[in-house]
């Protein structure tokens, strides 16, 4: 039904539901990487309203498409910042110092304890064999490489012959011999 300005009229009685606010949560829970089902969950709405949505209004579609772009330049640029650093250490190794403290009570004050002695101690993480090998296998695959290759190819020259000696075998032998060959 249209107005006489010419605008589309919603049925009576019925608000729409497509609101600048379902249509931010719907952005924000996609953004943060949960899936459209949960997203329509949050707001309120059907997975079909969604799907009806993202064919019919171009700019719902244009928002669902950047939020799920940020959901993954967010995991890209997080996680494998993370994986990067992570890796660093499991190749390089580190250095990391552990402090133990002891406590005993002190006279002056028996409700709170007062240090009897402290031990720092420097401690190591070797490097890890595997992240070492994945790091030189994925950045110089020419030196690394982890295939086995193997030439199966094979020629044989000449005739192919048997060196068995037949003579001896009976013939009622060799008769049963080749009937169970022919079936």
């Amino acid at each position: 039904m249209k107005t006489e300005q010419g605008e589309k009229k919603s049925r009576a009685g019925r608000k729409s539901l497509y609101t600048p606010e379902v249509v931010e949560i719907i952005r924000a829970t996609i953004a943060k990487g949960e899936s459209e089902a949960e997203a329509c969950r949050r707001a309120g709405i059907s997975d079909e309203t969604m799907r009806i949505w993202k064919r019919d209004k171009l700019e719902f579609l244009a928002v669902v498409k950047g939020a799920e772009k940020e959901a993954r330049e967010w995991e890209m640029n997080g996680l494998l910042a993370a994986a990067k650093r992570s890796l660093r250490v499991l190749i390089e190794g580190q250095e990391y110092e552990e402090t133990k403290t002891e406590y005993e009570q002190d006279p002056a004050n028996p409700n709170q304890p007062r240090i009897k002695r402290q031990t720092v101690t420097t401690k190591k993480i070797l490097p890890n064999a595997t992240a070492v090998i994945f790091a030189l296998c994925n950045r110089d695959p020419e030196n690394w490489k982890q295939r086995v290759e193997q030439d199966i190819r094979g020629t044989l020259n000449g005739d192919v012959t048997s060196s068995v000696n037949l003579d001896k075998v009976p013939d009622d032998v060799l008769a049963k011999v080749l009937e169970a060959l022919r079936d």
